[in-house]
């Protein structure tokens, strides 16, 4: 039997993220645009029938652009390098931050379920500062709109 090296390919930092939505409300200075987030059984022929099917609705605020009007379908895209500095602020860092202390207070002694409640506080003081810092993180994460 013959083992293959395989190499895999990175996309470039500057590759983009699209998602198609339509836009829901224009502001002064910003545009709604609600992307439908469909689950993946909702391409199963037997959906309606199935109670664990359903879509949800996810809304996106993004810097107002002209050439924009409301029910207009557009693309929401951001870069990938984007895409991946959002995935770690929101779930990669908390998930490090409970795993760490939860390993940290066991091995202090602490009593497990302590512990536990410890953790999660920790987490939930992390989600804390994310939510009193989000002004400044927005200005890192951004979106623009593209016509369909």
């Amino acid at each position: 039997m013959r083992s293959e090296i395989v190499y895999i390919k990175f996309m470039h930092s500057e590759s983009e993220i699209e998602h198609a939505g339509v836009v829901y409300k224009i502001e002064e200075n910003a545009i709604t645009v609600k992307i439908t987030a469909h689950p993946g059984c909702a391409s199963c022929h037997a959906s309606d029938l199935c109670n664990a099917s359903g879509s949800v609705d996810k809304y996106f605020t993004v810097p107002f652009q002209d050439g924009i009007s409301k029910g207009q379908n557009v693309k929401i895209v951001t870069t990938l390098s984007t895409g991946f500095r959002a995935l770690f602020i929101g779930y990669i860092l908390p998930l490090i931050i409970l795993l760490g202390s939860l390993i940290v207070l066991l091995a202090a002694g602490v009593g497990e379920f302590w512990t536990s409640i410890a953790s999660i506080a920790i987490v939930l003081f992390y989600y804390l500062i994310i939510f009193r810092f989000r002004d400044r993180i927005e200005k890192n994460i951004n979106f623009t709109l593209k016509p369909s």
